[in-house]
């Protein structure tokens, strides 16, 4: 069967058969009846807005489809725990106020037992890699043995040894691999003849490395499950952190009055820790302005002047021991 060239598309190929008295025609039709299905321009390139039906856009132009699903199961708004009322239960309070000692002893658990390293610095780091490069190397080696063996050899090649085997030696040492080969072979055959003598054992063996892999698993799912239930996917730099329980302490207990109430939540920051959440916008941090370090001014010849004076108060101390010193002698002569 003979190629041939495939055709241009229905559509393509009706237009490329119009003749342009009848594209003049058809839009000129259009025209008149005030816009079509596809509202055409002119043929200048201009778009009538004015037509009752825009063209779908294509391409590029194309709006994308929003993602509208969402990625966790959290609620927008949380109901906070009896405990946090202006006048809680009792036992309710004290449940609030355990899980958030919980909370900060744990904190201060993981300070301590996860302390982190000091770093070093660029100096330091550079001369531990010299020094592990140096003794890897063993540069240092070599060149106390080349001192050992004499300084007044010429050349730097490598001494030549005379210890060619002779070949009875070399094919005793070819026999003795070949049985080392033939002794390991034989061992493991022996062992997968022992394994296969031991079906049940062995199968016995894989189900409870099987059961215990299967748990382990289980286990790391129930983790992940776990922390995915209690705090949002990581999406930039910070975790998500939530804030403490709002609840009261002893002193501000007066009996459920509530003129008495302190207000101090805020909606805005209620409302960002909501979307951080539910993963609609990534944790933030306030960033906090830096104090600029205090600006050192240099005066020209300051620093030479404070060493002329100190060096003149330390000769006149000089001088006021030396005079003491000759006022004790001179007193002790005359008392002598």
């Amino acid at each position: 069967m003979r190629a041939t060239k495939r055709g241009p598309p229905p559509g393509r190929a009706a237009e490329a058969t119009k003749t342009a008295k009848t594209v003049t025609k058809m839009a000129a039709a259009r025209k008149a009846r005030g816009g079509g299905k596809k509202n055409d321009d002119d043929g200048d390139g201009a778009f009538d807005v004015w037509a009752s039906k825009a063209p779908k856009a294509r391409g590029i132009n194309k709006a994308a489809k929003k993602l509208t699903a969402p990625t966790t199961n959290a609620r927008a708004v949380t109901h906070e725990h009896s405990g946090c009322s202006f006048n809680p239960p009792k036992d309710a309070r004290e449940d609030v106020v355990a899980v958030a000692l919980a909370k900060e002893f744990k904190a201060k658990q993981a300070k301590y037992l996860d302390p982190v390293t000091v770093p070093v610095s660029n100096a330091v780091a550079a001369r531990n890699m010299v020094n592990e490069l140096y003794f890897e190397s063993g540069f240092g080696d070599d060149e106390s043995d080349e001192e050992g063996d004499g300084g007044g050899r010429l050349s730097v090649n490598p001494a030549v040894k005379n210890d060619k085997l002779s070949k009875s030696k070399r094919n005793k040492l070819k026999r003795r691999q070949e049985a080392e080969a033939e002794a390991e072979a034989n061992r493991k055959a022996k062992q997968l003849r022992h394994e296969l003598s031991n079906l049940k054992a062995l199968k016995k063996e894989i189900e409870t490395e099987e059961a215990e892999r299967q748990a382990k698993l289980a286990r790391r799912n129930a983790v992940r499950a776990e922390r995915r239930a209690s705090q949002p996917a990581r999406l930039g730099k910070h975790r998500h952190t939530e804030l403490d329980a709002d609840v009261r302490f002893a002193d501000e207990l007066d009996g459920g009055s509530l003129r008495t109430l302190k207000g101090n939540a805020s909606l805005l920051h209620d409302r960002l820790k909501s979307y951080e959440r539910r993963e609609l916008i990534e944790p933030r941090r306030k960033v906090e302005r830096k104090k600029a370090s205090a600006v050192i001014k240099y005066e020209p010849g300051a620093r030479g002047e404070r060493e002329l004076e100190l060096n003149e108060e330390t000769t006149k101390t000089r001088e006021r021991i030396v005079e003491l010193k000759r006022e004790i002698a001179a007193r002790e002569d005359a008392d002598a």
